[in-house]
């Protein structure tokens, strides 16, 4: 079976709550591979290019001033049925209706401040996705290919490291972080 990428957005809230890379561990342990990661601002152009299929809605103006409200992660997961399996993670949008079990049923509480965004096709809102992850969704460029074993255990290290500096700030005050529009990818 070939590898299918999908896109998917830990949104503000994920960042401000400090279980991103909780969330990011899930799809991991699921098996699905990281071809990108990347910490980034969203600004309201980007924002209304990526929620264009939303756009005449009456939620459409409460979304893109969520997502542009502070930093989020973008990744590009990569595995069998990605699209199909991510979205089966993160569960219905309402967290309200989401599965116990899935990432919105276990973290989320209210509609739009619902952790993740996960597209539901390869390349769904037109371009939009193409602005928050590099090169070309879903065909990533060449220089972000699958990682290898030893990126995946560098990509755990470096969360474990993380969730240690997260832990020394509560007892210590903040450390400086990453810079918005940070990369990571494999290869």
């Amino acid at each position: 079976m070939s590898a299918e990428r999908t896109l998917v957005v830990l949104k503000p809230d994920a960042l401000q709550r400090g279980i991103a890379f909780e969330i990011l561990s899930r799809f991991e342990k699921r098996g699905l591979r990281f071809a990108a990661l990347r910490l980034l601002k969203v600004d309201r152009a980007m924002a209304e290019r990526h929620y264009a299929v939303h756009k005449g809605k009456f939620f459409y103006d409460d979304l893109v001033g969520v997502i542009t409200a502070s930093p989020v992660v973008a990744a590009v997961l990569e595995g069998p049925n990605a699209i199909a399996v991510v979205r089966a993670m993160v569960g219905s949008t309402r967290p309200h209706e989401a599965s116990e079990g899935s990432i919105r049923g276990d973290y989320a509480l209210v509609g739009l401040r619902n952790l993740v965004h996960a597209s539901d096709a390869p390349d769904n809102g037109g371009g939009g996705n193409q602005a928050l992850v590099p090169g070309r969704h879903p065909r990533i460029h060449a220089r972000h290919r699958s990682l290898d074993d030893r990126g995946q255990g560098a990509l755990l290290a470096r969360c474990a490291g993380l969730t240690r500096a997260r832990e020394r700030e509560q007892r210590r005050g903040p450390l400086r972080s990453a810079p918005v529009g940070s990369l990571w990818t494999a290869g």
